[in-house]
């Protein structure tokens, strides 16, 4: 059995829509993802995870949108991104979707679909 000890990352690359599931140096698992489609283009730089949540609720909408409901295109999980020294996050934000045709595509709002 091997226990890894070194840290935990992601790593997203945007233009080929993959993310990286990295600990240390090494590549432990892939996912095709969906980005930000253009005029909305998915935000590139460091960031740390934030706010976990499951059955997140949509604030990209007035008024928001709860888990469940049709207008929510969040899926069931929510990791929001945080600048390194900021204490709140971006909103911007890793999640599942309800429409998985949109993975490998430039389909959503700046945010990266699982």
């Amino acid at each position: 059995m091997r226990v890894p000890t070194d840290p935990v990352s992601v790593r997203i690359d945007v233009s080929s829509r993959w993310l990286l599931y990295m600990i240390g140096d090494e590549v432990v698992d892939s996912y095709e993802v969906g980005v930000g489609r253009p005029g909305e283009e998915t935000l590139t730089g460091e960031f740390i995870a934030g706010t976990k949540q499951t059955e997140p609720v949509y604030w990209g909408i007035s008024p928001p949108a709860p888990f469940g409901d049709p207008e929510n295109p969040l899926g069931t999980r929510w990791i929001g991104w945080r600048i390194p020294g900021e204490s709140s996050d971006t909103s911007y934000g890793l999640h599942g979707t309800w429409e998985p045709e949109s993975i490998g595509h430039a389909a959503s709002e700046g945010c990266v679909r699982m």
